[in-house]
Formats: C-alpha cells, sequence, structure tokens
C-alpha cells in the first residue's frame, strides 16, 4: 500500500474560461469516476478547482487551466493514499480516454491551422454553467428504424401497454399510468429507468395519431432535463416500418459525442426489444 499519483496533460484550443467550467462541475466527473465523491477545497474560478477524495479512494483530485496560444494546458493531477498500486494504470486509462473525447468534442469544428473562434460557441454550449444554455431544449435527434413482422395495429398495441414495459424494454423497472385519454390510452406515464447512463425516474406526455405515430415530450424528471421522442409506423402489407427518434438532455455534464452515443444504444435497443414482444406474441 502506497501513494500514487495520475497526471494527464492535454492541449485544447477553446477557451480556457469555458474548459475549467466544464471540468470544474464535480457532475462531470462523478459520471467518469462513479465510485469517488469530489469535495471542493479550493475554487480558482477560470483557472480550476482542487478537491478532497473520498469513496472507492482517498486522496485528492485537482485541475488547472494554464492559458496557452489560442487555447489552454489542461493539467488534471489524481492522488490517493493507501492504495495497491495496480489499480491505477485502470484510472490513468480512463482518465486519458474521457480526455481525449474532451478534446476532440471542443474542437471538432476548428479546421487545422485555423483559431478557436469557429468553436466558441460549441465551447460554452458544452459547459454546465453556462448561461447560454437554452433551458428545456433538445438537441438534434438520434433516429433509427426496423422492420416488423406484424401489422402497425399490433404494434401500436405494445407499445401503448406500458403495464408490460418492464417485462421486455430493457432499464425499465417500474411504470405506472397517471393519467388516460377517452379512447383509453395512456396520457401520462411515470418510469423508474436504470439504463446507463441515465439512471432516474420521470413522467412524460403522450400525443397519439391513431396506429401511426405517438409522440413524448419530458414533464419532470430528477437526473434528465429534457427528452423528446417518437415511434413512426409505416406499413408495408403484413409488415410494419417502425422509425424510433429520440434526443435526450440531461441535467449532469455530458460531452455530446458520448450523449449521442448513449441515445443510440438506447434506441436500438429498444427497437429490438420492441420486435421481439410483437413477433413472439403472434
Amino acid at each position: 500500500m502506497s501513494t500514487v499519483h495520475v497526471v494527464d496533460e492535454s492541449f485544447i484550443v477553446a477557451a480556457p474560461a469555458a474548459i475549467a467550467a466544464f471540468l470544474g462541475d464535480e457532475r462531470c466527473w462523478s459520471t467518469w469516476f462513479p465510485e469517488i465523491r469530489l469535495h471542493c477545497v479550493e475554487d480558482r474560478a477560470g483557472l480550476g478547482k482542487r478537491w478532497a477524495v473520498t469513496g472507492a479512494w482517498q486522496g485528492s483530485a485537482e485541475v488547472w487551466v494554464e492559458q496557452f496560444g489560442d487555447g489552454a494546458i489542461v493539467h488534471v493531477f489524481l492522488r490517493a493514499h493507501d492504495v495497491h498500486r495496480r489499480w491505477w494504470p485502470r484510472y490513468a486509462r480512463r482518465l486519458r480516454r474521457h480526455m481525449f473525447t474532451v478534446k476532440d468534442e471542443l474542437e471538432g469544428l476548428r479546421e487545422p491551422g485555423c483559431g478557436r473562434v469557429a468553436t466558441c460557441q460549441r465551447v460554452v454550449s458544452l459547459s454546465p454553467t453556462a448561461a447560454v444554455e437554452r433551458e428545456g431544449e433538445v438537441a438534434e435527434q438520434t433516429s433509427s428504424r426496423i422492420v416488423i413482422a406484424a401489422p402497425p395495429d399490433a404494434v401500436m398495441a405494445v407499445i401503448a401497454d406500458f403495464d408490460a414495459y418492464p417485462e421486455w424494454a430493457k432499464g425499465v423497472k417500474q411504470t405506472e399510468v397517471l393519467s388516460d385519454y377517452d379512447d383509453g390510452r395512456a396520457g401520462e406515464v411515470r418510469f423508474v429507468l436504470d439504463a446507463a447512463p441515465i439512471k432516474d425516474e420521470y413522467t412524460l406526455r403522450y400525443e397519439w395519431d391513431g396506429d401511426k405515430q405517438v409522440t413524448w415530450k419530458l414533464v419532470e424528471a430528477r437526473m434528465l432535463r429534457a427528452m423528446e421522442g417518437a415511434y413512426v409506423l409505416t406499413s408495408q402489407g403484413d409488415q410494419t416500418d417502425v422509425r424510433y427518434e429520440l434526443a435526450v438532455d440531461l441535467s449532469i455534464p455530458m460531452i455530446g459525442l458520448l450523449k449521442r452515443k448513449a441515445e443510440k444504444v438506447v434506441v436500438d435497443t429498444a427497437l429490438k426489444g420492441l420486435k421481439k414482444r410483437v413477433e413472439s406474441a403472434g
């Protein structure tokens, strides 16, 4: 058992204050290292933060943003006391992977050899504390489609049966229909979800267009800030083409690239589960 250190340095062509605001938010680190807790002991404003660390290991962590040229050198330090050294290569690799993702996302619009002008708006929008974030607005949707060997009414019947979701919809632990329309279909539904990286309790409001389409929008949640989605059904003889659209915004900071990947996993998993449920019932 000994004291170990992990040091990472990255050059990011973005506004130093925006980088510091994002990496200085404890919620960001809780998504990267959920096994630890950070307790701020020094806030350096636009230069970073220093934390005491508890949880899986005891020690400290620090982010220091050093302005350099048209961007900043981001120094990250992790220190832990009385731990086995064999664990730390994992933390070092995980930290490096996340920092590369941050760098790639923040510089995604920058042309080679150009400054950060083209990325300024995107950098600020990634900051979890930025005043320019648009409350409740959902980003560009992720969509996918699948063909199910059943008519649209059979597919929509499964979609509308919320009581059965925990049996086939991965990550859905509990559902409760809070209100109904006159035709018997649900108006508002409460969900308990445990599907990484999202673990939440939330309520959705549904709008139905016969057996052609159903859309939903977030009413309230703990972790989610906004959600919009839709199932669009198109008849193809004795089959149905199902398109699933989804856009999610979290109250915790998440790099756009990771969020879109998470949406893609949710969409594809839901479509496969729906297909299996409908076709097995037929």
